[in-house]
């Protein structure tokens, strides 16, 4: 998982790649289903995009509101078309969203 921004030039975005996502050669507009640990599945609307051997789920997103609302410690997952594509542990999360925050002069 990657996450991007804010700049000037956009308010950011999240890549997740991973051996489960399924394979393409062209950008293809989706709605995967992101959970946290203990949270309700959100739906969001991403991309899915050729990337390197795999290919990766685009999503941008509002990097400032995302960090500030998020609170998963634990675990975050994945799904499209009913399967799980993206599984990751985030230990520490919760002290790196707040030096993200205030790296962004967010806080």
């Amino acid at each position: 998982m990657l996450f991007s921004g804010p700049s000037q030039k956009g308010r950011g975005a999240i890549l997740f790649q991973g051996t489960g996502m399924p394979a393409t050669t062209e950008i293809r507009e989706i709605q995967p289903t992101l959970t946290f640990k203990g949270a309700k599945p959100v739906p969001i609307n991403a991309a899915l995009i050729p990337y390197g051997k795999n290919s990766g789920i685009l999503v941008l997103t509002d990097m400032v509101g995302m960090m500030r609302h998020a609170n998963a410690e634990n675990e975050v997952t994945l799904h499209l078309d009913g399967k799980e594509v993206f599984r990751a542990s985030m230990t520490g999360f919760m002290k790196a969203r707040s030096a993200m925050l205030k790296c962004m002069k967010a806080e």
